[in-house]
């Protein structure tokens, strides 16, 4: 019967600890920035790639095959 391990904990040193919360933050905050950027100053360009998805109509060419009975 196996012994089960405990995990193991990896402490970091505090100033490593706080430049990684830094960087995440920095990357939240640059995440926001740019989507306030986009929805604000782009947002004529936004709503026209939308209206581009939304509003289009496709031809699609239907493919069927020959309808036969059991016999063929």
């Amino acid at each position: 019967m196996a012994i089960p391990l405990a995990p193991a904990i990896v402490k970091l040193p505090a100033w490593r600890r706080r430049v990684l919360l830094v960087l995440v933050l920095l990357g939240f905050v640059a995440l926001l920035g740019r989507s306030l950027y986009l929805q604000s100053f782009h947002k004529r360009f936004l709503q026209e790639k939308g209206d581009a998805r939304y509003n289009r109509t496709l031809v699609l060419p239907s493919q069927r095959g020959k309808i036969t009975d059991r016999y063929g």
